[in-house]
C-alpha cells in the first residue's frame, strides 16, 4: 500500500508523537485511527460498529482517501509457536482461527495491508505485532477531479 501520510512500518508512539497526537497532518488523505474501546459491559451491542461507522462517515465527509490503523492481535500469543504473524493473520482472514480484535475489523469492511512489528510495546498478548488495516473511502474523489466537476456546474449556474 502506497501512503504519503506516514511510514509503512512504524509503531503507535511514531504515529501518534507518543501518544500526544503531535504528528497530525491537516493535510493529509487519511484518516489514522488511534484507538476504539468498548466496555466489556456494552460490548454484544453493536457499539463498536457503530463507532466504526461514524468513522467511515466522517472519513467521507472530509473526502478522505481511506481509514488507516495499526490493530492488535490479542490471540497471536496463543499461536506465535505454529505461526508467524503474517502466517496467523492469513488463518485468521480465511477464518480458521478467531481473533476478536481482527475478525471484528474484517467483518466491518477492513482490509489486511502488512504487519506492523513493535507496534505497541506493552502489548504482551500480541507479542508487540499489529496488522496495518485499511478502509478505502469508495466516495473518495481527488482534488484535481472535484475541482473540475465544481467548475463545470459553476458554468451552468450562470
Amino acid at each position: 500500500m502506497k501512503n504519503e501520510d506516514y511510514a509503512r512500518q512504524h509503531t503507535l508512539d511514531e504515529i501518534s508523537g507518543n501518544g500526544f497526537l503531535t504528528t497530525h497532518n491537516p493535510d493529509g488523505k487519511h484518516l489514522y485511527g488511534i484507538d476504539v474501546v468498548v466496555h466489556p459491559a456494552f460490548r454484544q451491542m453493536k457499539v463498536g460498529r457503530r463507532l466504526y461507522d461514524e468513522r467511515k462517515k466522517l472519513c467521507k465527509q472530509l473526502n478522505l482517501k481511506s481509514i488507516v490503523f495499526g490493530g492488535r492481535i490479542p490471540n497471536y500469543y496463543r499461536y506465535a509457536d505454529q505461526f508467524t504473524p503474517a502466517e496467523y493473520v492469513r488463518e485468521v482472514e480465511k477464518q480458521h482461527l478467531y481473533d476478536p480484535v481482527l475478525t471484528f475489523q474484517l467483518k466491518n469492511g477492513f482490509k489486511v495491508r502488512g504487519v506492523l512489528s513493535n507496534y505497541l510495546k506493552y502489548d504482551m498478548a500480541s507479542l508487540k505485532y499489529a496488522v496495518l488495516m485499511e478502509w478505502e473511502n469508495p466516495d473518495y474523489e481527488p482534488a484535481e477531479k472535484r475541482h473540475g466537476r465544481h467548475s463545470q456546474a459553476s458554468l451552468f449556474a450562470k
